[in-house]
């Protein structure tokens, strides 16, 4: 149960939602919407779920809500059903909140969702029905390349909730290809012209450490048959299991043996990188062929050329492997892959080891790993590992994107390098020294960005006490003033979630006068006190929070009623609630002022605020009056100045 609509306002995804007292309107729209439609397709389903998310009509529970009805409105239209995983929600909300931009973020996504709930299926009963109208391939299926030649599959080999992967054999010459086939079909002439694009540039990769593609079904040559690629036979396994095997031989792998797989990894990925970005680089892709690495699925990925998108039919890749720009959502680059190579890289050298501690391996472990976590050392698996080796994983493996490598000719080149090395030892010192280094200034910059996303999540919990306390009453006021009579409007500024360090309201009424409130964020860092060190006899600087009665200050600031009287705004940490509690500090001249300010009460200034807040308890020019911040009051003193 999730009980009525909401009563006060809320946010999906730091997405601000429809006020409360529009949700049954925003309802009633969108269900006309849906009702008029001619045809329901996934699309519409998901333009659905979209608009009811930005709606958000309960207190709580609205994401189960939505994907429950989608799941409903799936099975009511004859579409196969989904539901998004655990695993899956990062991306998912990814796709909610880039959809204005780019819709194929979740659709992509809700597509990959069908394909595992049709795995789930097959797999507890068996069932191997059509998904749309595309045919399901299995062993005994004869496919055709573009001679019409004809290939008999004869196992499955791979494959996942997006695709299956085939071992197949040409009845003419008896040569064994791969066939890997896709689940997922298009709802429009737009996506199909996408995906052969990017299928396109794909084929054109040649290289010695890539998997050759052969010939790709787009559905219109063979209609009866779903889309398929026929692609290079790798007959040695994956590169994961060939390490597996030295894992459990007890054997180790010698530096010269690295260095052959890297130097054949860097080939393939260079010339992959010259037309698309592979986007889920892992171990799993890597395979081998007569002793030769080659590089899989990198078919349906980003293509450096297009600029406008930044979503591919493949998804997203997988979390152990996502450079952090990527839990950013931010562009896909060549950097991107150079991070994810280098995790492959590490676990090359470590035989199958990660470069995180991570304990639950769970999607949002990943996130804060590739986020915030300090790599392990490799030489700690590794103590015969190569310190150039090394130095070049923990590059590939930098946080910030512009600190890694360009490309894969800065990579070779420095292997090329270490192979012409002289005098072991002291390079050995000198790398030994830098990688040390390079650590600490790695360790500096982690704790700075996880300080700052402290600072950034503080300031997102006082916007919206802000929200909730002063601003929402102050818009509720004024809107229904604003209703109720027609001969003026009073005007009042929007007001946000964001990471502003100084939030402002302003409002003019409609004879004119203003209302002005600005708070100002407290920022721990900016304050300090000087101490000296009573055994080392030196002088350090410690950071505090202003306090007000012994409770830590979160934000200060002022209302100010213009040509009236001024307050101050205080919010406090406060045990029983995380968005604090306010308090207002009306200020007067005392006996003692010589120098009175001319109207009461005031509020003091940001450079005053802190001094006086200290004063307020003792003989002092002025007196001030602490108490708890009542919005009735504050909506009485907007009374005042409506006329």
């Amino acid at each position: 149960m999730v009980g009525d609509y909401k009563k006060v306002v809320n946010e999906a995804g730091g997405i601000k939602t429809t006020d409360p007292k529009n949700v049954q309107r925003d309802i009633s729209k969108l269900m006309e919407w849906y009702n008029s439609l001619e045809k329901i397709t996934i699309n519409e389903i998901v333009e659905f779920h979209v608009k009811f998310e930005r709606i958000h009509p309960f207190q709580d529970g609205n994401g189960r809500v939505g994907r429950i009805i989608m799941f409903k409105e799936c099975l009511k239209n004859g579409i196969v059903p989904f539901i998004i995983l655990d695993k899956d929600k990062l991306f998912y909300y990814r796709g909610l909140k880039e959809y204005k931009s780019e819709k194929g973020y979740l659709i992509d996504r809700c597509l990959n969702a069908q394909d595992q709930y049709i795995d789930m299926i097959r797999y507890y009963i068996g069932w191997e029905g059509k998904r749309r109208q595309n045919m399901i391939i299995s062993k005994g299926t004869t496919v055709y390349d573009n001679e019409r030649n004809e290939y008999l599959i004869e196992e499955r080999i791979g494959g996942g909730g997006f695709s299956a992967v085939f071992k197949i054999k040409n009845k003419q010459d008896g040569t064994y290809y791969a066939l890997k086939t896709f689940s997922s079909d298009f709802e429009n002439e737009t996506e199909l012209r996408t995906f052969k694009n990017e299928i396109s540039k794909a084929m054109q990769v040649k290289s010695k450490n890539v998997v050759e593609y052969k010939f790709f079904n787009d559905g219109e040559k063979f209609p009866e048959l779903p889309p398929y690629i026929i692609m290079e036979f790798c007959n040695d396994g994956t590169l994961e299991s060939y390490i597996k095997k030295i894992v459990e031989s007890g054997n180790n792998i010698s530096n010269e043996e690295i260095k052959s797989i890297i130097l054949q990894l860097i080939d393939g990925m260079t010339d992959i990188n010259a037309k698309v970005i592979h986007r889920d680089i892992k171990l799993q892709n890597i395979l081998l062929s007569n002793g030769i690495i080659k590089i899989s699925d990198f078919g349906i990925s980003k293509s450096i050329a297009d600029s406008t998108r930044t979503i591919t039919f493949k998804g997203y890749g997988s979390p152990e492997y996502t450079a952090p720009e990527g839990w950013k959502f931010e562009k896909n680059t060549i950097k991107m892959d150079i991070y994810s190579m280098g995790i492959v890289f590490y676990q090359i050298v470590t035989l199958l080891n990660y470069p995180y501690n991570i304990n639950k391996e769970t999607q949002e472990e990943y996130r804060n790993a590739h986020l915030y976590g300090s790599v392990v050392s490799p030489r700690k698996y590794n103590s015969n590992l190569e310190l150039s080796i090394e130095s070049i994983i923990l590059k590939m493996l930098e946080k910030e994107s512009n600190k890694r490598f360009n490309d894969w000719n800065e990579i070779k080149s420095l292997i090329n390098i270490e192979n012409q090395k002289t005098n072991e030892q002291l390079l050995n010192r000198i790398l030994t020294r830098r990688i040390s280094i390079d650590e600490e200034n790695r360790k500096i910059e982690i704790e700075r960005t996880k300080k700052q996303k402290e600072i950034d999540e503080n300031k997102k919990i006082i916007c919206y006490s802000i929200l909730e306390n002063i601003y929402q009453p102050i818009k509720n006021f004024v809107d229904a003033f604003n209703s109720s009579y027609a001969s003026g409007k009073i005007w009042i500024s929007d007001y946000e979630i964001a990471l502003e360090r100084i939030n402002e309201i302003q409002m003019r009424t409609i004879s004119k006068k203003k209302m002005h409130i600005i708070i100002n964020t407290i920022i721990e860092e900016e304050f300090s006190v000087e101490y000296k060190d009573p055994f080392f006899k030196q002088y350090h600087k410690k950071s505090y929070r202003p306090q007000l009665n012994g409770k830590e200050i979160l934000a200060w600031g002022a209302v100010y009623f213009e040509g009236q009287m001024s307050y101050n705004l205080i919010l406090v940490k406060d045990e029983e609630s995380m968005y604090g509690k306010w308090f207002q500090i009306k200020n007067r001249n005392s006996a003692f002022c010589r120098n009175p300010r001319m109207t009461e009460p005031f509020a003091f200034d940001f450079h005053e605020i802190e001094n006086e807040i200290k004063q307020i308890n003792a003989m002092h020019i002025y007196t001030s009056t602490i108490e708890e911040f009542n919005k009735e009051e504050l909506l009485g003193n907007i009374e005042g100045i409506i006329w």
